[in-house]
């Protein structure tokens, strides 16, 4: 027996619908991939240096250190003090351009009490590499 017209016609229509909406969800699910991997893996600008810093004390001032790590651009090292920016280390240090295993930046003027930071400029958003808070 042999299937009236209208009804295979019926089916079809519904079978490309239902393809349809299947090819617009694989769509929106690679799109929504890509994004996020762009969004994690592609971001501008540079990633913060590998290595560290610390921080020496005496009455009158904090020295930061590069203990270890690959040379860094001062230029995108920011310090700050009490979350005010003081400058880069670049613009604090002379216009030293980079920062190498055993660079030293003195900052004067600091109370105890306050906390002093170190900033990595070079992305999106700064990014806090050190902190350090003046002992009594």
């Amino acid at each position: 027996m042999a299937m009236p017209p209208s009804l295979s016609r019926t089916r079809i229509a519904l079978l490309a619908v239902i393809l349809v909406v299947i090819a617009a969800a694989v769509t929106l699910l690679l799109s929504g991939a890509i994004s996020v991997s762009v969004g994690v893996l592609g971001g501008t600008g540079d990633p913060p240096p590998q290595g560290s810093f610390h921080f020496e004390t005496d009455a009158e001032s904090v020295t930061i250190v590069r203990d270890v790590g690959e040379e860094v651009d001062a230029t995108k090292l920011e310090i700050r003090v009490d979350n005010n920016t003081l400058g880069t280390w670049s613009s604090l240090a002379n216009g030293t351009s980079t920062v190498k295993h055993g660079g030293r930046l003195r900052i004067t003027n600091v109370d105890p009490g306050d906390r002093v930071g170190l900033y990595w400029t070079g992305g999106e958003q700064p990014h806090r590499l050190q902190h350090h808070e003046v002992a009594d």
